[in-house]
């Protein structure tokens, strides 16, 4: 497993602040990195978006974002109805469901 710690954008022209590459690259070794690497206190996000053109090449390298990085298309997916219906709902003491 390689991972490279350099920030640029990927194909969807988002930027990524890690790139994974390698058949051994799994969730867990990805994870263990990251720890072993100082990055303890942040969360990431693997996007796994099959919603591309059917004819764009996937990247040989997985991005990898900080979480709040992809706050945009998350709320593009998700809807902003439902997002600030959510936001009300945790303001007025709902619980965050994890």
């Amino acid at each position: 497993m390689k991972i490279k710690e350099i920030e640029k954008k990927d194909n969807r022209d988002q930027w990524a602040c890690l790139w994974v590459s390698g058949a051994d690259a799994t969730p867990q070794k990805i994870w263990q990195w990251l720890w072993e690497n100082n990055y303890q206190m942040d969360k990431f996000v693997i996007l796994l978006d099959l919603v591309q053109d059917e004819w764009s090449k996937p990247e040989r390298e997985m991005p990898i974002y900080y979480l709040e990085q992809l706050l945009d298309e998350m709320i593009d997916s998700i809807g902003p109805d439902h997002v600030i219906k959510r936001a009300k709902e945790i303001k007025e003491g709902a619980p965050i469901r994890r």
